[in-house]
């Protein structure tokens, strides 16, 4: 991730996730953000100062009568910023980034603490336990969304009808439907803001693994049996003194599910792609000023300096060449806790327990030829196991492995859409891409990590997304 993504997207996530995350823990939060190759890592530490959005309700009306009224206005201002100084453009552009992830936010933690309460209720009552029944992975199934963006994307771009070289006005509209990686996790390219070939690359993975329209009509059809049959499981093992709480429950988080899975990757792809036009813009403007040598040359620039009369292009090539370092190592274990770096004052215990619950799963090594981490979604796998960690291992892929990814971002979706099984390293059962394996029909397991250092390359794994298993 270069400089000036940085500050655009890292920074602004970090203030519009600080604001959402107060509210939701009732107690001020700063979120601290780094940045690796494409990668955004966060930890949370107890807060400075008690700037807050408020939560949304868990119902559609939070999106009409809240969210897309102020998103219309932002987009109205994204039009204007192309023709203001760069220096003010973008720090404004920052801050329309910033609030539409505190909107995002604002609806999916209620969102995933909705989902979380019906588990909850599920397993405190022991209603699946007490007649042999998995109700964890089938009540997520039951509010799992069958169509998400992601593979209402892949619908798309599995129609021949669209072109191999797709112009501004497509990208926007593939961007609606969750085409781009918006998110600021997974699978990216390292200046993927200027990358409006994403969709092609996606659609040359999916004819590649064989995905087309009538494969993801039956899939789709499948989800829907799947689904049907989980509710019909729920219902029957639900005692009836029982039922009227569950079936409350059960309909607060199906909204949850459909505001998480549609709404947030929507907004991210959106701002992404009106946050590319506007670099594009003032990076060709500055070249023709003299003050960088290429429009692309921005990206190496941070906020700070285009207020400077003048950058030092020797500045920038450094820049660039610590930027091509940085692609070259390994990516490190992100922090999503509430940890205190530097000193900072932890979050009480309350506010803490609250975040973990929301959180990822680990896992461990269960003896010499076993890992047990949490299932996330049903089926089983026999395959070799392959690391993914960016665009280019997505060609050493092939149909029949398994794909070992380091986070549950929406972008790791995609590989579900082609039934590969997941082993996600960091992330829990409520993430995106685990939401996109259950409707798929992919097997998915998180709380992966270390299990690299004990598989080797192309080593054949079982992996059983029911039980969280993974044996070799």
């Amino acid at each position: 991730m270069s400089e000036l993504e940085f500050d655009l997207l890292g920074r602004g996530y970090a203030a519009g996730f600080g604001r959402a995350l107060a509210a939701f823990l009732d107690h001020p939060v700063d979120v601290l953000v780094t940045r690796h190759r494409g990668h955004l890592y966060s930890a949370t530490t107890a807060g400075t100062a008690d700037a807050r959005t408020p939560l949304l309700e868990t119902t559609m009306a939070s999106w009409t009568g809240v969210v897309l009224p102020r998103l219309a206005e932002h987009f109205k201002l994204f039009g204007k910023l192309a023709d203001e100084p760069t220096d003010l453009a973008l720090a404004e552009a920052r801050g329309l980034f910033a609030e539409s992830i505190a909107l995002h936010h604002a609806l999916l933690l209620p969102a995933r603490q909705a989902i979380t309460d019906l588990l909850g209720f599920w397993h405190t009552n022991g209603v699946h336990a007490a007649r042999g029944h998995d109700g964890g992975l089938t009540a997520l199934m039951c509010v799992a969304l069958i169509g998400t963006p992601t593979f209402r994307a892949a619908e798309r771009l599995a129609d021949d009808s669209v072109p191999e070289t797709v112009d501004d006005s497509r990208i926007t509209e593939l961007a609606a439907d969750g085409a781009p990686d918006g998110d600021g996790y997974g699978l990216v390219i390292p200046g993927w803001l200027d990358d409006p070939a994403y969709p092609r690359r996606m659609r040359r993975f999916l004819r590649r693994l064989g995905v087309n329209g009538a494969r993801l009509r039956s899939m789709r059809a499948a989800a829907e049996d799947r689904q049907e049959a989980a509710l019909a499981r729920l219902a029957r093992a639900c005692p009836a003194s029982l039922s009227g709480e569950l079936a409350t429950l059960l309909t607060t988080a199906q909204a949850g599910a459909a505001l998480a899975e549609i709404h947030g990757p929507i907004m991210h792809a959106r701002y992404v792609h009106e946050l590319r036009r506007l670099i594009t813009a003032h990076g060709e403007r500055l070249a023709g000023r003299g003050f960088v040598h290429a429009p692309a040359d921005l990206f190496h620039l941070r906020l700070a300096d285009l207020d400077q009369p003048a950058t030092g292009r020797h500045q920038v090539d450094m820049r660039r060449a610590t930027y091509l370092r940085s692609l070259q190592r390994p990516l490190p274990r992100p922090r999503r806790s509430s940890a205190a770096p530097g000193g900072r004052e932890t979050l009480p215990a309350q506010a803490a327990a609250r975040l973990a619950a929301l959180g990822g799963a680990a896992g461990t090594r269960a003896d010499t030829r076993r890992w047990q981490g949490v299932g996330a979604a049903s089926g089983r796998g026999h395959d070799p196991l392959k690391a993914v960690r960016d665009q280019k291992d997505l060609e050493r892929l092939e149909p029949g492995d398994v794909a070992l990814v380091p986070d549950a971002g929406p972008a790791w979706g995609w590989l579900a859409l082609a039934s590969v099984p997941l082993i996600i390293e960091h992330g829990g059962p409520l993430g995106h891409a685990p939401a996109v394996a259950r409707a798929c029909g992919a097997p998915c397991v998180v709380g992966g990590y270390g299990l690299a250092g004990l598989v080797a390359e192309g080593g054949v794994v079982t992996v059983s997304g029911d039980t969280g298993e993974v044996t070799w």
